[in-house]
């Protein structure tokens, strides 16, 4: 929106001002711009004032700075090109709602001689004026807050009840009734992409070819992307940091964009690497135990140099030296002729440390909770009801349901066969350094000039986040460790 200046020029005796008006919301129209303008200039013509300029911002809220004509406003006064001695409102909460803006900016005009003035309420420079000003501001910044909670408020209520509160359907659904329906043939399209890139197809490959197939629609390889990222295909309606409660029909099933999504972090990783040319790999494993942080990957003042540096000491090797002692280490101890003893070994302990006996004890845990629940059944039922006997039946069915939770847990938890076992030991043995390090090595720790190497032997790459104090447990283990009900070697190198 441009500035329009009145060619009228005014006259001496009049005081000069600059018109700001504001709307917040899209529903609302011109004619609310108008209103105001034509208060500010009655007000105007009433107290021997002349607007020279004016600057309106629509559909922006006034609990924000970031508004293109206010601050196109403030930017004309501080530079001169606009030469005035105030700033007309129709309220006070035109020119902001939000108490910090509204003091700093204000500040800041009168720092310059300019007075902010609100042609609807009577204020003056009197201590009264002062604190009646503060109790406006106060009450329109109350008053926008309350309105933003009784917005989100209902957002949530519609979300609750599976009702689509966005401007559009997302591509693969249609809106009806306020709820979002399968559309059809956007849904086959959805699926086709899903399909297409859990297969390898890659997203401009994808994109290019809907040029074509739906030549109305822009497509690109960031359209298709956030295709992919989009939970609302498996019936995740996301509105801010809210989520829906069913409702809303998924075209795609979980496993699918489960995959795709693995595939895209993969994909993003290995760009990532490809924008650094160096793989530092052990990054986010590599600890000096020294200082207890992470020792990051960094490059020599050449940027052909790569080195492991710790934040703190400044200690640093060589990163390619640090490869090679881990993958030496891991070649040294893992050749065929150990696999066999060292996987029966691991497994063994595995099995002492595993779910198993946790299992058992939970059920007969469980199975003494239901005996007394049914002697209390069969009291209630011969007539011996009184309140302490329904207090303990409370309590008994709450320790039902703790115990069947840990159960479920306990159940879900998963086990490793030997088999599963010596495969993962053969392939630390066979596969190229780099995936076998990322599949296997959780963590390294520099220990003054050696290297402590913990080994997961599930081989199944997902490396768990851990601080210090429970890796410094780690590095303290024997040779064969159980870390996360997952099987652990701890090596020197």
């Amino acid at each position: 929106m441009t500035t329009n200046t009145y060619s009228i020029p005014c006259k001496e005796e009049k005081v000069k001002c600059v018109f700001y008006g504001r709307y917040s919301s899209a529903a609302q129209t011109e004619q609310s711009i108008e209103g105001q303008r034509t208060v500010c200039a009655e007000y105007a013509e009433r107290e021997n004032m002349c607007i020279v300029a004016e600057y309106t911002d629509r559909a922006k809220s006034g609990t924000s700075d970031r508004r293109p004509e206010f601050q196109h406003m403030i930017s004309d006064i501080e530079s001169g090109k606009i030469d005035t001695q105030a700033v007309l409102v129709y309220k006070l909460d035109r020119f902001a709602r939000n108490r910090a803006d509204s003091a700093i900016y204000k500040r800041k005009l009168k720092e310059m001689g300019i007075r902010v003035i609100s042609a609807t309420e009577p204020l003056t420079d009197t201590p009264e004026g002062i604190i009646l000003e503060s109790v406006l501001e106060g009450m329109d910044e109350y008053y926008s807050m309350e309105l933003a909670r009784k917005t989100r408020r209902g957002k949530e209520e519609s979300l609750k009840k599976g009702y689509f509160i966005n401007w559009k359907a997302p591509f693969g659904y249609s809106v009806a009734d306020r709820e979002l329906i399968i559309n059809p043939v956007d849904a086959e399209a959805v699926r086709d992409i899903f399909n297409r890139y859990a297969e390898g197809q890659p997203l401009s490959r994808i994109a290019k070819d809907y040029k074509e197939i739906i030549p109305s629609k822009f497509w690109d390889g960031g359209i298709i992307s956030r295709i992919l990222h989009n939970r609302i295909y498996i019936g995740e309606y996301r509105y801010g940091t809210h989520d829906t409660i069913g409702k809303v029909p998924a075209i795609i099933d979980t496993d699918l964009f489960e995959r795709v999504q693995a595939l895209l972090a993969e994909s993003l990783n290995k760009q990532r690497k490809r924008q650094g040319q160096y793989e530092y790999l052990l990054t986010g494993r590599f600890w000096c135990e020294k200082c207890h942080k992470r020792i990051r990957g960094s490059q020599g003042s050449t940027n052909k140099t790569h080195y492991y540096r710790c934040p703190n000491c400044g200690h640093h090797q060589r990163a390619d030296e640090v490869h090679k002692r881990v993958f030496q280490a891991l070649s040294e101890r893992f050749n065929d002729s150990v696999v066999e003893e060292v996987a029966q070994a691991a497994y063994e302990q595995y099995q002492e440390c595993a779910m198993p006996d946790t299992e058992l004890v939970l059920q007969a845990q469980l199975d003494s909770i239901n005996e007394k629940l049914d002697n209390a059944t069969t009291a209630i039922l011969n007539g011996l009801y009184n309140p302490v006997l329904h207090a303990k039946i409370e309590n008994l069915q709450a320790q039902k349901e703790s115990l069947e939770e840990k159960m479920q847990t306990a159940t879900k938890t998963k086990k490793y066969t030997l088999t599963q076992f010596k495969t993962a030991l053969t392939h630390i043995a066979q596969n190229p350094p780099a995936q076998m390090l990322k599949l296997f090595v959780s963590y390294v720790v520099r220990r003054n000039d050696d290297l402590i190497i913990c080994i997961d032997l599930s081989g199944e790459g997902n490396h768990s986040e851990v601080g210090w104090e429970e890796l410094s447990m780690i590095v303290g283990m024997s040779n064969l460790a159980t870390i996360n009900n997952k099987p652990c070697i701890i090596l020197a190198a």
